[in-house]
């Protein structure tokens, strides 16, 4: 038999693995909480990058599932998702404390731009934002001045690319809840 002593050490052991894997499952969750409650498009990128948790690489294998190419060694160093480029348009959202960042090519209105946007936690431009105009080889030319209206189609362009994104890896987490 164990002492009281021996087995009071071991309750306490036992009691704090449960509670670490408990714990790391719980938080394997979070992304589809988040999805499934409505929270804001920001909560639930955030929630998918993890910026600042301990468990900051959980999802890796679910994006990469979901046919999404991560930079392994960015992984490695940064120890969470560091950055997600979109299918469709070649998005590419970098999660950052505050904000999101978002940079992609885009033609408009017959001219190829680079936009450079950062999105805060209300899906709002931070900022103006850069927008260069590019030649076809994809260099860029100089800067361009664009309409307020213009700089708020290429936002909404780059939150509805997000929201697919979300669901795109949601629905390959969770296929029978399509």
């Amino acid at each position: 038999m164990l002492s009281k002593k021996n087995r009071v050490t071991v309750l306490i052991v036992l009691t704090l693995v449960l509670s670490f894997f408990g714990y790391r499952l719980y938080c394997y969750g979070d992304f589809k909480r988040t999805y499934e409650s409505g929270a804001s498009t920001y909560e639930q990128f955030y929630s998918l990058t993890r910026y600042d948790r301990f468990f900051g690489k959980q999802y890796v294998d679910d994006v990469k599932k979901a046919g999404y190419n991560l930079d392994d060694y960015n992984l490695k160093m940064m120890d969470r998702i560091p950055a997600l480029i979109s299918k469709k348009l070649g998005i590419e959202f970098v999660p950052e404390e505050i904000h999101i960042t978002v940079s992609f090519n885009y033609e408009l209105n017959g001219r190829q731009i680079n936009v450079f946007q950062q999105l805060n936690k209300d899906m709002n431009r931070d900022g103006e934002g850069s927008y260069y105009l590019q030649d076809e080889n994809g260099n860029l030319i100089e800067s361009v001045e664009l309409t307020v209206a213009e700089e708020q189609e290429l936002t909404e362009i780059a939150i509805a690319e997000l929201e697919d994104l979300l669901a795109d890896v949601y629905h390959s987490m969770y296929p029978e809840e399509k």
